[in-house]
């Protein structure tokens, strides 16, 4: 009978830098959920939403901004092939 082979340590390190990034993915996952369910029991309040007045024009600028902004970030990313 051969003896087991011993794992490199580059493998080993290797393994733990993917399992890291794992349970990391998974954590902020885990976390977005959270924050999500405790949004919808916060909005289940009465006091959640006030009704009020909107500046359209400004919310209007804004979220065009916002979009321009986007879409020349996308424009500088080289498109993926999928």
């Amino acid at each position: 009978m051969s003896a087991p082979k011993r794992r490199s340590a580059t493998a080993s390190r290797d393994e733990r830098r993917e399992t890291v990034e794992l349970v990391c993915d998974e954590l902020d996952r885990m976390s977005r959920f959270v924050d999500d369910l405790l949004l919808l029991a916060q909005a289940e309040q009465a006091d959640f939403s006030r009704a009020g007045d909107v500046d359209l024009d400004a919310l209007t600028e804004e979220l065009m901004a916002k979009a321009s902004a986007r879409a020349i970030g996308r424009s500088r990313t080289p498109a993926s092939g999928g």
